[in-house]
């Protein structure tokens, strides 16, 4: 579960249909204490916080949430409108593992998201967890070094988490420099991750009775979008998802909103081609579905037949590709420029992208931050 924390509601809820879309669950919550709160009767898998929240900001909800869960290693991001620097450094000196400014692109928030969760799942449970005031940092490494531990040394000092790769007993080389900031460090703890062995490569040789190895490579997915008239244009997203259990999961979503998801049990053990075979099924049912304006769960699509029973024939054409490119470029163009601080040239992007789908939730969001960012550089 994704605990999502942003008091602007629009955005918070938009963020979660963004996970879910593609198949992660998310919670939403409007400000810190309540997150806090519910995260004593449900540990999140990860935390995506915006930095400026009345009451606590992010920062200091990121301080609670460790003091109060000292043993847990829950990914942490934070989700902020702004700019500066400063406020980046500040949110990954703390021990966050990822920092995102809005607006944030939906694949690029749900492939953050993911790669947290990856990072988290790899590492085991933590193996020892001590007292500084016992044993000071530089004895813990010279234990690590001793007995060749990979993995991870994390030290929680002074309200902030430092973390410390370990290969083979040392530290590496990226992570040298964050050594002083807890070098003396007399108060706090540490805690010791040991990442588990990947006998992948022995796999050949494994005994009948071992465990299948799990699939190297995840089979590809499929993503389309099929304009039924000129105001609604639908997205259809097929893969395959690993929780709460392996399946074969079809999302559709119309204006940013997921308004229909199909889940079918797959077997993760299967070839990849299988799975792709079976993923390329599921998604043209859906597909063909939709086409036909005969989805119970997508009410909208009815509401023209009615109007003309002709638009119900499975003959009627659909205008979806030439469109779908268009809006997808002008997306990309609108990030490219942005990411470069050319904000006239975006918001021209995006603004055309507008007028291809005048329904896009989220492109209207992204216009509405872009454009009191450019107010307030005025």
């Amino acid at each position: 579960m994704i605990h999502v924390v942003d008091d602007e509601r629009d955005l918070r809820e938009l963020f979660a249909e963004m996970l879910e879309a593609a198949g992660l669950r998310a919670r939403t919550f409007p400000g810190a204490a309540e997150a806090l709160a519910a995260a004593r009767a449900e540990e999140p898998d990860c935390v995506l916080s915006d930095i400026r929240m009345p009451g606590l900001d992010g920062f200091a909800f990121f301080r609670a949430y460790r003091e109060r869960f000292p043993r847990r290693a829950t990914p942490f991001l934070f989700l902020t409108s702004l700019e500066d620097d400063a406020h980046q450094v500040a949110g990954l000196e703390l021990g966050a593992d990822d920092y995102l400014t809005k607006p944030v692109r939906p694949a690029v928030l749900v492939a953050r998201v993911r790669h947290a969760l990856t990072r988290a799942r790899r590492a085991a449970p933590a193996a020892f967890a001590g007292d500084l005031s016992r044993m000071n940092v530089m004895r813990v490494l010279r234990f690590c070094e001793s007995r060749g531990l990979t993995g991870e040394l994390r030290v929680e000092t002074d309200g902030r988490r430092v973390e410390l790769g370990l290969v083979s007993g040392e530290l590496v080389d990226a992570d040298l420099e964050k050594l002083d900031s807890v070098f003396s460090a007399s108060s706090g703890t540490f805690s010791i991750f040991v990442t588990p062995v990947d006998f992948g490569e022995l796999a050949d040789a494994a005994l009948p009775s071992a465990p299948a190895p799990a699939p190297v490579e995840k089979p590809m997915g499929q993503l389309s979008g099929v304009r039924l008239d000129d105001r609604r244009l639908f997205q259809i997203q097929t893969e395959l998802t690993m929780l709460p259990s392996p399946a074969i999961t079809t999302i559709v979503v119309l204006d940013g909103r997921t308004v229909h998801k199909k889940s079918t049990p797959a077997d993760p053990t299967l070839p990849r081609a299988a799975l792709e075979d079976a993923i390329a099924r599921q998604h043209q049912d859906i597909e063909q579905t939709l086409r036909r304006r005969s989805m119970p769960e997508l009410p909208a699509i009815t509401d023209r037949a009615h109007d003309d029973p002709a638009a119900a024939s499975p003959a009627a054409p659909v205008q979806a590709i030439p469109v779908a490119a268009d809006l997808s470029r002008l997306l990309d163009e609108g990030y490219d420029h942005l990411r470069e601080r050319r904000y006239p040239e975006a918001l021209a992007s995006w603004e055309s992208a507008l007028s291809l789908d005048p329904g896009n939730k989220t492109l209207r969001l992204n216009l509405e931050i872009l454009r009191k960012k450019m107010e307030s550089q005025t």
